[in-house]
């Protein structure tokens, strides 16, 4: 009987994962969400749609993630479209390991409450490594959270100098 064992992709013990954060603000302010990769067999290039709610978020930049140090990294926002077009290459190596390959800045707009998903639109040749052929992934969708606004009008009965709870 013969056995042949050959080597097994990084890739084939758990597909590459492309994570868009969840995080959570306060109105008004700027907030970044991280994209991240886990299980990276190596990449040279991704390309990803990001359609985000014009209403509460403002677009403010892309940047390289921490794991991103060389390359070319192009945006093209869309707001009529509540979308922006964000792309990566390089004519390098290969970016391997997992971590932060981008940072998506928005401002939270005075007018936002409550959640606003960010969806991620992808085709399968969106992912390449340096021999531009298809590394298989996964997306996680992200989302930007802000806090609840208590407003009203405080009426105690107890002494002027008792505080008042909310």
């Amino acid at each position: 009987m013969l056995t042949m064992l050959g080597a097994t992709p990084v890739y084939a013990t758990g597909v590459t994962e492309i994570t868009f954060g969840e995080v959570t603000s306060k109105v008004g302010d700027e907030v970044v969400v991280p994209v991240t990769v886990k299980n990276n067999p190596g990449i040279a290039m991704f390309r990803f749609r990001v359609n985000y709610d014009t209403d509460g978020l403002e677009l403010l930049s892309i940047e390289n993630g921490s794991i991103i140090t060389e390359g070319t990294l192009m945006d093209t926002p869309e707001p009529e479209k509540n979308r922006v077009t964000f792309t990566w290459f390089t004519v390098g190596e290969d970016v391997i390991g997992d971590g932060e390959i981008a940072k998506i800045k928005f401002k939270v707009k005075d007018t936002a409450r409550g959640d606003y998903p960010l969806e991620i639109t992808y085709l399968p040749e969106d992912l390449l490594n340096s021999n531009l052929e298809q590394v298989p992934y996964t997306v996680v969708d992200g989302k930007i959270s802000t806090g609840s606004k208590v407003s009203g009008t405080v009426t105690s009965f107890g002494e002027a100098t008792e505080p008042v709870t909310l």
